[in-house]
């Protein structure tokens, strides 16, 4: 029995060394895969050091590589936080964007980097430093600088001041710094558009085709039509005020879509015109035309407007008093309210419109 011991012992340790084996191959191939792949982990409660979905998907799209340079210098300890947390926050974005992001923190030890930054055009940020019992101030960098391709670089100064939108702030240059030529943006409208401005207008949306000229210039197309096919250089359509839209000029509006192209719907649900002279309101609802696909996308637009029943935002507004022909016979002064008064049913606090509403003027 003794030599069947000794073979058994052995069948024992030889298959403790296999385990070793396999255990040890096991450690190589995860370190191997870890070392191939970002994994990253966001310990703090708010997510402060997770990059939105949007951003990820910016990032990820990169087509052109992106150069972050950081300039910090003569920064109290106190701030210690906030370049952690740019430090960290690049960190991320290199990350997502599969290194098409490099970010640099510039040595400011040496006269080259404070030259850098002066020819750059970056703000000396002022701090107050204590020094025993009285404070002094301080000149310092706490800058960035985002470079990519032919786009003017673009400076954030003050970073401690902008952590909250810091990420918004760096990516939204970088997705700008990507366009070699603005939008084509397309303008539906009724009306026709005049970009000098002029005539007599109706509309509610008059007032958007001239600031979307001044913004955009000739990118503009200011009198599309979906009678017809829109055109393939038109990347985004703002449809305002639609009346009766046609099924077809409907089909059209979502053939753009389906092709890429980006819209915002600006609808008038409702149609609210005083009469001059007699002070009566005339509100009918609109049918753009849009509602039966709309509704397809499970979206419902109620026929109503915002109500605000608070005395303070209301003014004194002339009301005449006519007769049965029309004829002036008096005037009142009464209490108008900024917002129109209509549609009881909308000042049902539960409504998610008006539930953290608060007071506001709007003018007529």
């Amino acid at each position: 029995k003794a030599p069947r011991r000794a073979t058994h012992g052995s069948r024992i340790q030889w298959l403790a060394g296999l385990s070793s084996v396999l255990l040890l191959l096991v450690l190589l191939f995860a370190n191997a895969l870890l070392a191939r792949a970002s994994v990253r982990i966001d310990l703090t409660e708010e997510g402060l050091y997770t990059l939105s979905d949007g951003s990820e998907k910016i990032l990820a799209g990169l087509e052109d590589p992106a150069s972050i340079k950081v300039f910090w210098h003569n920064v109290p300890l106190k701030f210690d936080h906030t370049k952690r947390y740019v430090a960290a926050l690049l960190e991320e974005m290199e990350a997502a964007s599969d290194g098409k992001v490099q970010t640099q923190w510039v040595d400011m030890s040496e006269d080259a980097g404070l030259e850098q930054a002066t020819e750059i055009g970056l703000e000396e940020h002022t701090f107050a430093v204590r020094h025993g019992s009285e404070f002094r101030q301080a000149q310092g960098y706490m800058s960035l600088v985002i470079e990519i391709g032919d786009a003017q670089p673009e400076k954030i100064n003050a970073l401690a001041n902008i952590t909250d939108k810091l990420e918004y702030r760096i990516v939204s240059s970088i997705f700008k710094g990507q366009r070699t030529a603005p939008p084509i943006i397309g303008l539906v409208h009724h009306m026709p558009f005049n970009p000098m401005g002029g005539g007599r207008q109706q509309s509610n949306f008059a007032y958007l085709q001239q600031e979307l000229y001044l913004a955009f210039g000739n990118a503009l197309r200011g009198n599309v039509s979906l009678d017809q096919p829109v055109a393939e250089d038109v990347d985004v359509l703002i449809v305002a005020d639609p009346r009766d839209f046609t099924e077809q000029q409907v089909f059209r509006f979502e053939q753009f879509l389906l092709r890429g192209g980006r819209a915002i719907l600006l609808l008038d649900p409702l149609d609210i015109r005083a009469v001059l002279g007699r002070g009566v309101q005339v509100v009918r609802p609109n049918s753009s035309g849009f509602e039966d696909w709309l509704a397809h996308l499970g979206v419902t637009v109620e026929k109503g407007c915002v109500v605000d029943f608070n005395e303070n935002a209301s003014c004194l507004y002339p009301s005449d008093r006519v007769d049965q022909m029309g004829r002036l016979i008096g005037r009142d002064w009464v209490r108008y309210a900024h917002w129109p008064k209509v549609l009881p049913d909308y000042t049902n606090p539960e409504n998610p419109v008006m539930r953290y509403l608060r007071p506001m003027a709007m003018y007529w």
